[in-house]
């Protein structure tokens, strides 16, 4: 009779079936090692989602009303919301460890006395465009899970940095960047950008403040011969529309390949804020596997992409190079291979995992709570 696995919570601040990223790609993959469920808040967009799959995980969902980013109220209202669901679904459980993967989780697990945490910060959710009050409600929800969590894992240097100075200990803290699926994103041949004549450029993913969208609108105005096709959630601003400046409904993270297949180079259009320079964009792996020329900016953290990216300083580079046609030919697929080698989705829970098994949050727990969970 074979040993049960441990039961792995993931409590995120994500749809599901919102743009695959960090939180379904890592739950995913730790369902190799653990039962995993996750809790997961329904969009209220649906049009602006795929049917993601849920390979080895068991999705719950938990409701909220709109406009947590727009009124402190409404947040706080979501808290009690979702902690009472939470609860509820997590008495059925015999819970072993639970991630949270944003400041307002903490508030959300308030009821699970007990369970050993651990915080998986993937963005500075600081920085994202929100109400002031909501964003102080935010601060002190993560100074509060940074002090609990029995170790942090942070997506860039960048945003360890900043979880330190938010009150994270050195020696419970690790970078654990994001990754790609191999599956979805096998390594292509290198292709050679066009010299000349009509060109395509290729973005997917959230369409949202940080993206450069005036940049994009000046390389179709300056070039009649782009097309840009973006592929994700999310609008262009009204005054950014352009008949070469095309937007596609989201579709399953497998199709994403195929989708962009006709693309000629790829391209990442952060705007350079607080926010963007400390993430570590998945897209990148992933854009890296398609074997396309990249082009990016100059952001600290896209350092270490350089070997397999051109970086541009400003708009006006970045429009000069696509003009100009002047874009070099990606790196070579050995090349690319050996750096992505160490960075799918499956190495990175991996860590993770390794992690948590050593905090060894069962033998922490009180028994009458172990007892107490296995009953419910």
């Amino acid at each position: 009779m074979g040993t049960s696995r441990p039961a792995l919570l993931i409590v995120t601040h994500i749809d599901w079936d919102h743009a695959w990223q960090r939180p379904q790609a890592i739950a995913t993959a730790l369902s190799r090692d653990f039962d995993v469920t996750v809790v997961s808040p329904v969009g209220r967009q649906r049009s602006q989602l795929a049917a993601n799959p849920r390979d080895g995980v068991s999705v719950r969902r938990v409701w909220r009303v709109p406009g947590s980013l727009r009124s402190a109220s409404v947040f706080r209202l979501n808290n009690r919301l979702v902690a009472a669901q939470v609860g509820h679904l997590a008495r059925r459980h015999a819970i072993s460890a639970l991630i949270a993967t944003a400041p307002e989780c903490d508030a959300w697990i308030q009821t699970l006395a007990g369970t050993a945490v651990f915080y998986d910060c993937m963005d500075d959710a600081l920085a994202f465009p929100q109400d002031t009050r909501v964003r102080d409600l935010k601060s002190a929800l993560e100074r509060r899970l940074l002090a609990r969590a029995r170790h942090v894992f942070c997506s860039s240097d960048e945003l360890a940095l900043r979880c330190v100075a938010r009150g994270a200990a050195r020696e419970r803290l690790s970078v654990v960047a994001n990754g790609y699926d191999p599956l979805a994103f096998p390594i292509d041949p290198s292709s050679n950008p066009p010299r000349s004549g009509e060109l395509i450029l290729g973005y997917f993913g959230t369409i949202a403040d940080w993206l450069d969208v005036d940049l994009l609108h000046r390389l179709v105005t300056a070039d009649a011969r782009l097309t840009i096709n973006l592929i994700g959630p999310g609008a262009l601003p009204a005054r950014f529309a352009h008949p070469r400046l095309r937007v596609h409904a989201p579709m399953p993270h497998r199709d994403l390949r195929g989708a962009v297949s006709a693309c000629q180079a790829m391209i990442l259009p952060f705007r350079d804020t607080p926010l963007t320079r400390a993430v570590d964009p998945v897209k990148m792996y992933e854009y890296l596997a398609l074997g396309k020329p990249v082009l990016c900016p100059a952001l600290p953290v896209l350092a270490r992409f350089s070997p397999f990216a051109t970086l541009y300083r400003d708009a006006a580079e970045c429009v000069g190079l696509v003009a100009s046609r002047a874009i070099p030919s990606p790196a070579t697929r050995e090349a690319r291979a050996q750096f992505l080698a160490d960075a799918t989705w499956q190495r990175r829970a991996d860590s993770i995992a390794q992690t948590i098994r050593a905090a060894d949050p069962l033998a922490e727990l009180p028994r009458d709570s172990i007892a107490q969970q296995a009953r419910r």
